[in-house]
């Protein structure tokens, strides 16, 4: 198995900066089209990844948005879930999904993991436990982006859950998942 190819060999391979191939694969303004694209192929060329790990230490964003809901047998949630992902992607993050199953004691661990694996926001239809929202204010507290779905849209939620599944619910739950995603930007921003 050969080892993964870094910056570092790139800019020795192509007799220029770490610096330099950075900004390129970047497609910063401040290098040359001439030095981006030569850049480029060579990483391509040699199945550079870029160190998802390295980037989130360097600019302490992960790029990740988490999703917890109770569960995604309802087909409100899972309408949900495929917009929101959709949304959340033209911002250029990635959606995990955690499932408590109407457990308030896994929502918590949900909140846990998500607190300590350093995610960017949160997108959470709660099951309202007291210790859930005792951690969900700490989060706040701390600058994590949370939208609570309950506090945002509860009866609106409600409604939608509990409903027959209607095809005129799709434009609402395209609006809802449009809003969702807004709140998430304004708080990273």
């Amino acid at each position: 198995m050969m080892k993964p190819i870094t910056l570092k060999d790139i800019a020795s391979a192509l007799n220029t900066s770490v610096a330099t191939v950075s900004r390129a694969l970047s497609n910063s303004s401040e290098i040359s089209e001439d030095t981006k694209q030569r850049v480029v192929e060579y990483a391509k060329t040699h199945n550079y990844r870029y160190n998802t790990v390295a980037k989130m230490l360097k600019t302490g964003r992960s790029k990740n948005i988490v999703l917890i809901v109770p569960s995604l047998d309802n087909r409100f949630l899972s309408k949900l879930l495929s917009l929101l992902e959709r949304q959340i992607a033209l911002i250029g993050y990635h959606l995990i999904v955690m499932q408590s199953h109407s457990s308030p004691y896994i929502e918590l661990e949900c909140l846990e993991s998500c607190y300590y694996k350093g995610i960017d926001g949160l997108v959470i239809l709660s099951m309202g436990s007291g210790a859930v929202k005792s951690r969900l204010e700490l989060m706040v507290q701390e600058g994590m982006a949370i939208v609570d779905i309950n506090e945002l849209y509860g009866s609106m939620v409600s409604s939608f859950v509990e409903a027959d599944w209607r095809s005129e619910l799709e434009d609402r739950i395209t609006t809802l998942s449009k809003d969702i995603s807004r709140h998430i930007v304004e708080q990273l921003n």
